[in-house]
């Protein structure tokens, strides 16, 4: 007698996966799948609303300026010092300095906080291509300490950034381009992108797991599925009895393993 697996891999060797008897299982389970996509939306949206704390964003600018444009030397002076901005800004020099000043400004920051902590905050990134602004974005769950963040980091970038470059400061500079503006809205999380999400990953994974039943389901079902399987017509079918009386045929999932005969 052939194995489950014996019986799995003839059925896929000579027939394949049926199409349309894997939609109709698929149909078949629609509610359980329906189930699924709304109780992983469920849960995104609950635990997005009530346990993830909202962030807000805040921008300043960083503008690197040539006070003296005689040259094509200062031009290239300032992109280059440009470029190296956007990657000193969230180095540790930088970052120590913001944080001791804050700390000083009477800023309510985590006690323990570390440079690398703050420097998660902080994104930098030019406000255009070949641009010498430098847009300066601080996330934090705070609002106002998001703006204090992006204020103090502009100005401790002024100034340090230059001196540590040993630029001439009548050639070059940093200024900044205006304050951070205070948030009003949470930037996020957002509970319909969440909410998308999972009910994505709940239609996918409920989807997958039908799907690998069905392939890996070796019961034949009807005689039909044993003339596809094993390649012979069946001879009749046994009546089996419920417990109520009823008699039915060749119902799914009634019968056990068929072999071919000798």
């Amino acid at each position: 007698m052939n194995n489950s697996v014996d019986l799995a891999v003839e059925e896929t060797e000579e027939g394949g996966i049926d199409i349309t008897e894997l939609f109709q299982t698929l149909l078949s389970r629609i509610f359980w799948i329906i189930g699924a996509v709304v109780l992983c939306a469920a849960l995104a949206f609950g635990y997005t609303k009530f346990f993830m704390k909202p962030w807000y964003e805040s921008t300043a600018s960083l503008y690197v300026v040539s006070n003296n444009m005689q040259s094509s030397a200062d031009i290239t002076v300032a992109n280059n010092l440009t470029q190296d901005c956007a990657v000193m800004i969230r180095r540790r020099p930088i970052m120590d300095k913001v944080l001791e000043n804050l700390r000083a400004k009477g800023v309510q920051l985590p006690e323990k906080m570390t440079y690398a902590e703050l420097a998660s905050c902080v994104s930098v990134s030019l406000a255009a291509d070949n641009s010498r602004l430098l847009d300066i974005r601080v996330t934090y769950t705070d609002p106002a300490i998001a703006k204090a963040i992006a204020d103090e980091v502009c100005a401790v970038a002024a100034v340090e950034i230059v001196k540590s470059v040993e630029a001439d400061e009548s050639r070059v500079s940093l200024n900044t381009f205006g304050e951070a503006s205070l948030p009003q809205n949470a930037a996020g999380p957002s509970a319909v992108k969440n909410t998308l999400l999972a009910a994505a990953i709940g239609f996918l994974v409920s989807g997958g797991i039908i799907v690998l039943i069905y392939i890996f389901d070796d019961k034949i079902k009807n005689a039909e599925h044993v003339q596809r399987v094993l390649g012979v017509s069946a001879l009749g079918m046994i009546p089996h009895q419920h417990k109520n009386g009823e008699h039915r045929y060749g119902a799914k999932g009634e019968t056990g393993h068929a072999t071919k005969s000798k």
